[in-house]
């Protein structure tokens, strides 16, 4: 059979090389030994070009006991923060010759309970999780399991948490989005919040109620309207916002999907976007750009978050050393833009 019309084997480089499989095998598996010379390591890489020979990662896995992939645990890929995010993981995976999984939990927690019950079945090598439902000491299981686990939050942790951390202050960054209004010269400040009791809305919630405490700005809580991470909950949001609170001049929405719904929602009613009411999101996702007018944002460099978690995840996977758990802080920015 013509070597060139199937899937090329270490065997077939051995015949192109003139070698013996086992010295192929040498070469692939160990390239630093020095039994084997630099002319005999050359022809068997010019084989493995000429043939476009792939290892088999899974007779690999079998040898050294791993899996060769990772898993990433989100909330929503429907939602543009994650696909950047996730980009920024699947990159540095690449490098290191790893697969990724992706663990999709529609922000339910049952199916985040079973994500979690999924990563303890050997699948996988390490995970990148982001809950919406359960905590770090969840993962306890899966840890004792020998899997790695770095967790992305939403605030800095306690201290306490079993697994590494990334995370971007939440609550710091909904303090600079209300800053941002309060210089502007609004006092009358509202907030569309998302799904209630998951970690990005509490922070967020909580640096709105402290900056406005900060600048002695009484909370009024009909001014606060829940919904869902979604353009669907931002509109109906606002409709009901604007129906309780019709002297608002300024609204911060927990993302900016809902910053979106919410402009259309204002549109509709007859007010001007900022004249009127003005308008802060949260993500900066590509859509904040292409609206009109267009979205002033915080923007948490999801990309960098993703990079950084799996950055951390391989330490761990490729270290025959223990070490102590770390927590990485990372910055996000306020963009500007002519909502505000």
């Amino acid at each position: 059979m013509d070597i060139m019309n199937k899937k090329p084997t270490q065997k077939d480089v051995a015949k192109l090389a003139n070698i013996s499989q086992s010295t192929v095998s040498q070469v692939i598996n160990n390239p630093g030994s020095v039994n084997i010379s630099e002319k005999t390591k050359t022809r068997v890489l010019e084989a493995i070009l000429e043939l476009g020979y792939v290892p088999d990662k899974f007779a690999t896995g079998l040898r050294s006991g791993k899996s060769f992939c990772i898993a990433a645990v989100i909330p929503d890929i429907a939602n543009p923060f994650y696909p950047p995010l996730l980009r920024g993981i699947q990159d540095v995976a690449r490098i290191h010759g790893y697969d990724l999984i992706i663990y999709d939990t529609h922000r339910k927690s049952e199916y985040e309970k079973q994500a979690l019950k999924s990563l303890s079945n050997g699948y996988v090598d390490g995970a990148i999780v982001l809950l919406f439902h359960h905590e770090d000491k969840d993962l306890i299981p899966v840890i004792d399991l020998g899997l790695s686990v770095v967790s992305i939050r939403a605030e800095k942790p306690d201290g306490n948490d079993p697994v590494d951390n990334v995370y971007v202050d939440n609550i710091k960054n909904a303090q600079l989005a209300v800053r941002h209004l309060i210089k502007k010269g609004h006092k009358r400040i509202g907030l569309l919040s998302g799904l209630e009791s998951t970690p990005p809305n509490v922070c967020r919630e909580k640096g709105y109620r402290l900056e406005l405490q900060r600048n002695q700005i009484k909370i009024i809580e009909k001014y606060i309207q829940a919904s869902d991470f979604t353009e669907d909950g931002g509109y109906e949001g606002m409709k009901k916002l604007l129906k309780v609170s019709s002297n608002l001049t300024a609204v911060v929405a927990v993302d900016d999907l809902m910053a979106i719904g919410a402009m259309k929602a204002i549109k509709e009613s007859g007010l001007k976007i900022p004249d009127d009411i003005s308008i802060v999101g949260f993500d900066d996702i590509p859509a904040a750009r292409l609206v009109t007018p267009t979205l002033t944002t915080m923007n948490g460099f999801q990309e960098n978050i993703g990079k950084r978690a799996a950055m951390m995840l391989f330490d761990r996977i490729e270290s025959s050393k223990e070490f102590k758990k770390r927590t990485l802080e990372l910055s996000a920015k306020l963009i500007v833009r002519d909502s505000s």
